[in-house]
């Protein structure tokens, strides 16, 4: 499978949401793409069935930006982190069923955190609780990566007519913001974005079959991904629950 491959420096949450939402839209088109990028500030990201007064629950990450993504689940603290994203046709083979894409994507994973030491496993459904903490790492679900116990990923998925998108945060380290969450280098040992992220596209080329091919936005997808950005920035979006 030929795959779009964008490999993102650090940039503010907004830009991050909008650039998925563009991508979703190029998926719906035919594009496939796989991007890996970083948060140039603290951001606490809500769910996006969440309300926004729940946060006052979480006073370590107060001082955080706040935005609200378009996929559900608990809210993630974005500091310390590798964060991707997959977009794809719901014609491919891989936007099929759901459970399929977290294995794909959980398990080379898991594959590439073994080079530092670390022993991760999938959530499996007996592990996976049905309580909804506000913190979507204090969570278990089915096809979660843990170590010791401690969830280090989470994804979630969006889906449209024509495409799907899949998300999801890699725990590189604890944050001073979230320090109930213990990352990587907390329960193996340290690891960079960059190393973590060659070990993985290595991974998923040989497992998973991707060919990854170097690219950048098209004109439209970075006019759109500006719309976008605009309205994680509004109240109206944030504040709409």
């Amino acid at each position: 499978m030929e795959v779009r491959l964008l490999i993102d420096p650090p940039q503010a949450g907004p830009v991050n949401m909008g650039i998925d939402a563009a991508l979703l839209v190029s998926a719906a088109q035919g594009e496939a793409t796989f991007r890996l990028y970083g948060w140039s500030e603290p951001t606490l990201s809500l769910g996006y069935f969440q309300h926004l007064a729940d946060r006052d629950e979480h006073t370590a990450s107060r001082n955080c930006r706040v935005l609200r993504r378009s996929t559900g689940g608990g809210a993630i603290v974005h500091d310390r982190e590798l964060t991707y994203s997959f977009a794809a046709p719901a014609s491919d083979n891989r936007a099929g069923a759901s459970e399929e894409l977290y294995r794909l994507f959980h398990g080379t994973l898991i594959q590439a955190l073994l080079q530092w030491g670390a022993f991760p496993v999938i959530c499996g459904a007996d592990r996976a609780t049905s309580d909804k903490p506000f913190l979507c790492f204090q969570r278990r679900s089915e096809f979660d990566v843990l170590i010791s116990g401690h969830k280090i990923v989470g994804s979630a998925q969006r889906r449209t007519r024509g495409g799907l998108l899949q998300h999801g945060s890699i725990l590189l380290a604890q944050s001073d913001n979230a320090p109930e969450l213990p990352g990587v280098a907390e329960l193996a040992s340290p690891v960079s974005a960059v190393d973590l992220q060659e070990a993985w596209l290595d991974c998923l080329a040989g497992e998973g079959g991707f060919r990854f091919v170097p690219g950048e936005l098209q004109a439209r997808e970075r006019e759109l991904s500006a719309i976008e950005a605009e309205k994680q920035r509004s109240a109206d979006w944030i504040e709409r629950r």
